[in-house]
């Protein structure tokens, strides 16, 4: 399960967030043995239009120190917030979701950092049905959440799964596509030199359950 959630230094009083953001699953790295007792999900996530981490702050005025002007300081992210998201994920629905960034306990999810564009290859307990719930950003605006619900049921035999390209579109018609797009996330794979990942995929595509909340 979650430990804890890290916010940005910069952004620490503001989100009310502090320490380090320890995802209870982890993303395979090239040459990785897999272990036994886990199942490896492949897939891809794209949004539309694309995170923009910066640019979401209100514009601050800096500070006189001793007669000289300071700007204001740029946001740090910490370990892997930049240029991820948290993906979130429960066995069940029993855990309502909450919109608001900071509303449910995140020790109700278990997580992976998924990159913002491109492939993920991450471990995941073994379990008989996993929900994608949604998933959780930081930007230098403040943390960000929504809901992204879908189900994938996995089976004893399951060894890696392909679950489909996650299109989030966030703007007009707000939706999610799931496509499978295997041979090129494949193609990725043995490009990014995941050699453990050579083996034979089940492709069982996500299936998402609603429309997804739009993004704060």
């Amino acid at each position: 399960m979650m430990r804890r959630l890290v916010a940005g230094c910069a952004l620490a009083g503001a989100l009310a967030l502090s320490g380090c953001w320890r995802p209870s699953w982890r993303s395979v790295q090239p040459g990785s043995p897999l272990a036994p007792d886990k199942v490896v999900l492949v897939g891809s996530f794209v949004s539309v239009p694309p995170i923009q981490q910066r640019g979401n702050a209100p514009q601050r005025s800096g500070t006189w120190v001793n007669g000289r002007y300071e700007p204001p300081g740029r946001v740090i992210f910490v370990g892997e917030q930049e240029g991820n998201v948290a993906a979130l994920f429960t066995r069940d629905l029993a855990q309502k979701w909450d919109q608001e960034a900071l509303g449910a306990p995140l020790g109700a999810y278990d997580a992976a950092w998924i990159p913002m564009e491109g492939p993920f290859f991450i471990e995941v307990d073994r379990a008989p049905t996993l929900y994608l719930r949604g998933v959780l950003y930081v930007t230098d605006g403040g943390a960000v959440k929504w809901e992204l619900p879908a189900r994938l049921d996995l089976r004893p035999q399951d060894r890696i799964v392909y679950v489909g390209e996650v299109r989030v579109v966030r703007t007009g018609d707000r939706r999610v596509l799931v496509k499978d797009e295997h041979v090129a996330t494949r193609r990725a794979a043995e490009e990014l030199g995941m050699s453990q990942l050579t083996g034979t995929w089940t492709v069982r595509l996500l299936k998402t359950l609603a429309e997804p909340v739009a993004a704060r």
